[in-house]
């Protein structure tokens, strides 16, 4: 509060002498007044600026059940190396990813460093470069012609994918360079931490896996997940013919409004692939997992054409909240893949199991779509990150995935980080622990005052 005064009042004192001066003022006794104003104004507002030691997070130190091991706490700020950035998070978002690995459902094949932060997609505003490798943050020249830099510099708003290591779910993250874009200019934060990994998952699958093309039909098989929602919305921007998804029916009107042609209740009786008996689809994508699904697609009868591509991000697992991966699932995965990639060759029907790196190209390409409109991020919640905040979002992610019935809103769930609440928060609680401390300091005095006076009295 004392620097944002400070700087604010600087900034109007500026204002008011450039206001006052008369025709006698010279040029250089107004330009040193000017650079006095902007000395101070430069202070305050790095100060305002200045990056802590300490962060607030949600993280866990071992892995288990969410309500066992996730925690609030304080975490030392990360230091960005070479070719990252650190981003100052405004709003992060829930990926299945993160409790997947919070579970050790990954520990013996991808092991986290612990203390871990979840959060695969975050938005905030570059803060802080990496001491070498990111040249490219500053404008150079070339033939004596300024070249703008070619990634954003700090003080930039981005949207961030960090899949690899996580730690959105943070006031800081530190983010390899490649892993982030420009945030889209007409979306909130908010808005902007919902789609980086659900938003290029969706483009990278359908433009570049299952190579759609405009005119062919799609169906895509839970529609209303935080990347079904967005790929509806992109199959249509690619210009597909017919786009069919499944989802709950109170989904169905959400669905249809984001460009969808047709959605099939899933939780009828009459199984999805069984609705659509009689129907051929170009491209199948599978948003949801389980061998079930390409079964039914591949069978004679099902709903993959004759030279069908189908995609999935989600694998054989059934288990919503995922399963252990071992080396020796891992193996039998690989060997079942190598199976269908052959059956492809044979019968012409691909089968594509896909996993998406951090790209930057894909944030770029995926924030044009945005930008113009044709794609809109879907947004179930919003909570603050608080322990109360992250119990509640978890809680509501992995109810939506079990298919609760009070859980059946579309798009994803996000965190909110508002640094001023717990910046006060902390300083709240840093103060009562003075005042505890002075008065257990208080008590302890007393208590030595009445043992001096029976050793005196004896």
């Amino acid at each position: 509060a004392f620097f944002g005064a400070e700087f604010e009042e600087t900034t109007a004192e500026a204002a008011a002498e450039a206001q006052e001066a008369t025709a006698e003022t010279t040029e250089v006794e107004m330009a040193s007044e000017v650079a006095k104003a902007t000395e101070r104004q430069v202070f305050f507002g790095a100060e305002l600026n200045r990056v802590p030691k300490t962060m607030m997070t949600l993280c866990y130190d071992s892995y288990g059940q969410i309500g066992k091991v996730l925690k609030f706490k304080e975490l030392p700020v990360p230091t960005p190396g070479p070719g990252q950035v650190l981003v100052k998070v405004n709003a992060a978002a829930l990926n299945p990813l993160d409790y997947k690995v919070m579970a050790g459902h990954f520990k013996t094949v991808f092991p986290r460093s612990l203390p871990a932060v979840p959060g695969c997609e975050a938005s905030g505003t570059v803060v802080a470069v990496g001491p070498a490798g990111v040249e490219a943050y500053s404008p150079h020249f070339k033939d004596g012609v300024e070249v703008p830099s070619t990634y954003p510099r700090v003080g930039d708003e981005v949207w961030a994918d960090v899949t690899t290591d996580g730690g959105g779910m943070a006031e800081y993250v530190v983010v390899n360079v490649g892993a982030l874009a420009s945030k889209p200019s007409n979306l909130s934060h908010e808005e902007a931490a919902a789609m980086p990994v659900a938003g290029t998952t969706a483009l990278v699958a359908l433009r570049d896996a299952a190579k759609l093309t405009e005119g062919e039909s799609v169906l895509i098989l839970g529609g209303a997940g935080g990347c079904g929602s967005l790929a509806v919305q992109i199959a249509k921007s690619l210009g597909a013919g017919r786009i069919v998804t499944t989802a709950s029916n109170s989904n169905t009107a959400a669905l249809l409004s984001l460009g969808a042609d047709e959605v099939v209740d899933y939780r009828q009786y009459v199984k999805w692939h069984e609705q659509l008996a009689g129907q051929k689809f170009d491209v199948v994508l599978d948003c949801v997992g389980g061998r079930a699904n390409w079964a039914a697609a591949k069978a004679e009868g099902g709903v993959l054409g004759p030279e069908g591509r189908f995609v999935t991000i989600a694998g054989d697992t059934t288990d919503p909240l995922g399963e252990p991966l071992t080396k020796t699932r891992l193996i039998k995965s690989a060997l079942r893949l190598l199976g269908r990639k052959i059956r492809g060759r044979v019968v012409g029907q691909q089968y594509v199991s896909f996993y998406k790196t951090p790209s930057r190209s894909s944030l770029q390409d995926l924030k044009a779509l945005v930008e113009t409109g044709a794609v809109v991020p879907v947004i179930d919640r919003v909570y603050p990150l608080s322990a109360e905040g992250g119990m509640d979002l978890f809680s509501r992610a992995m109810n939506r995935a079990l298919g609760c019935n009070e859980c059946t809103s579309s798009g994803k769930v996000v965190l909110s980080v508002d640094h001023d609440d717990l910046r006060i928060e902390k300083l709240t609680a840093e103060g009562q622990a003075r005042v505890d401390a002075r008065e257990k300091k208080k008590q302890a005095y007393f208590v030595a005052i009445k043992e001096a006076e029976v050793v005196t009295a004896k």
